[in-house]
């Protein structure tokens, strides 16, 4: 790898199970890794902006609060309770938008994207053409709004007039976007394991990929560019969630502590990233 070879950070989708990644852009910033660019697919955009706004310690210190106090704001946990409410109320997740829209302007010190000192993109379904659109200029929290409104969670965002869904559920780990742009080097800091993402299915067989899994991530990474290496950051875990307690994590459906798992996530996926980095410092 050299100075001059374009460096992205790719930030998956996951709920909660984002956590892991917190581990990794620690990870990545302690071994001098520095991006060029960074994209975000739903909750991962949260962190990717967030970091892109202040990159390198402060930026990690601005990411640890805003994980913290999102795990535990009573209006953006998924208690039993609030989740059934949320399921059922448009009142109550119009509630949940407004405050994760506070929560995020808490912690982003700029409010556009030309104003960020790396560039960052993220994606939503435009729910007028179902395709996907990424946006990289203009207003940034309705932006990270869109990428994240995850039907039963969050009422779709409304943005220059057209309304959005979660990025992610079509694209939640934007590979290709990264190969599109020109990157060279690819660093994707995945949230989980989603091999058994149809668990309730048994005709339809995800094999697996690393780490992370999707269909188009599995087309882009079948047709990546020569000269362009691609590093699937390790989660971790030896036995990351799986079925029903997967849709948990990723719905944030709180039935543990989730300050605890979401700590030990980071620890373990900093450690193993640490590891990996160190084994392909020449790469």
């Amino acid at each position: 790898m050299t100075e001059q070879d374009p460096i992205t950070f790719v930030f998956s989708g996951g709920g909660n199970e984002v956590a892991s990644e917190i581990g990794m852009i620690f990870a990545l910033t302690e071994s001098g890794i520095r991006p060029n660019i960074i994209l975000g697919a739903s909750a991962g955009a949260w962190l990717g902006a967030i970091f892109a706004a202040q990159p390198g310690r402060r930026g990690l210190s601005a990411i640890s609060e805003f994980w913290s106090q999102y795990l535990g704001s009573p209006r953006l946990s998924l208690t039993l309770t609030r989740a059934v409410l949320r399921l059922f109320s448009i009142a109550v997740q119009e509630d949940t938008r407004r405050a994760l829209r506070v929560l995020l302007a808490r912690h982003l010190p700029v409010r556009r994207f030309e104003d960020l000192p790396v560039p960052f993109q993220c994606s939503g379904i435009n729910l007028n053409s179902g395709g996907i659109d990424w946006f990289s200029e203009g207003d940034l929290l309705t932006a990270l709004l869109a990428t994240s409104a995850a039907p039963a969670l969050q009422l779709p965002a409304r943005r220059d007039g057209t309304w959005y869904l979660d990025g992610g559920l079509a694209d939640l780990v934007p590979l290709q976007r990264a190969i599109d742009l020109g990157s060279r080097t690819i660093y994707i800091l995945p949230a989980t394991d989603l091999r058994p993402m149809f668990p309730f299915s048994p005709r339809v067989e995800v094999p697996p990929v690393n780490t992370m899994l999707t269909l188009r991530f599995q087309e882009a990474l079948r047709n990546v560019p020569k000269g362009t290496c691609v590093h699937i950051l390790p989660l971790g875990r030896k036995n990351p969630p799986t079925g029903l307690d997967l849709y948990r994590r990723m719905l944030r459906l709180e039935l543990t502590d989730p300050f605890r798992e979401a700590e030990e996530e980071a620890r373990l996926a900093y450690r193993a990233t640490i590891r990996y980095l160190a084994e392909h410092a020449d790469v």
